[in-house]
């Protein structure tokens, strides 16, 4: 019951630091890898963490459904992962926080998390598609757009 308890534990305070992801996001082509894998990143723009950590959501579609193997060690059939990255971007370096596995029907088939503050930031090499991750994630905020003024209202004359 120990066991269990501290499971449980464990797996609140994952939910808890790794957002949770809207079926509702969109995802905009990032690129391929050689073996024909696509990957997308969301078209929101990342967010940082308490400790300046830029944070987003990729998914890859691999070509052909892969089999994964779950928590439990059952095998299925993934059609696509969703993954939470994490990076350091003085550092030029990026991990995963999450990996959620999903069928042709978009149903989990599984899950792994750690806390984004645990995750191990690997370097990321140049000119690869992890460096295009790292860019994504990394890239500076864009300015808003200035308000709209109504026609009269503001005058170039003053």
């Amino acid at each position: 019951m120990r066991r269990l308890h501290i499971a449980a534990s464990a797996l609140v305070a994952t939910l808890i630091a790794v957002p949770v992801w809207s079926a509702t996001e969109k995802f905009v082509f990032l690129g391929a890898q050689p073996d024909g894998v696509e990957v997308y990143v969301q078209a929101s723009p990342p967010i940082s963490d308490a400790s300046g950590r830029r944070q987003a959501w990729f998914r890859t579609v691999p070509k052909t459904p892969q089999p994964i193997n779950d928590a439990d060690g059952y095998t299925h059939q993934y059609s696509d992962m969703l993954a939470f990255n994490v990076a350091d971007c003085a550092k030029r370096t990026m991990g995963a926080a999450a990996m959620i596995y999903r069928d042709d029907k978009q149903a989990t088939v599984a899950r792994f998390e750690i806390p984004p503050k645990e995750v191990e930031l690997r370097p990321v090499r140049a000119n690869t598609l992890g460096d295009a991750m790292l860019g994504r994630l990394c890239a500076p905020a864009k300015k808003p757009a200035p308000p709209a003024t109504s026609p009269g209202t503001a005058s170039p004359y003053k």
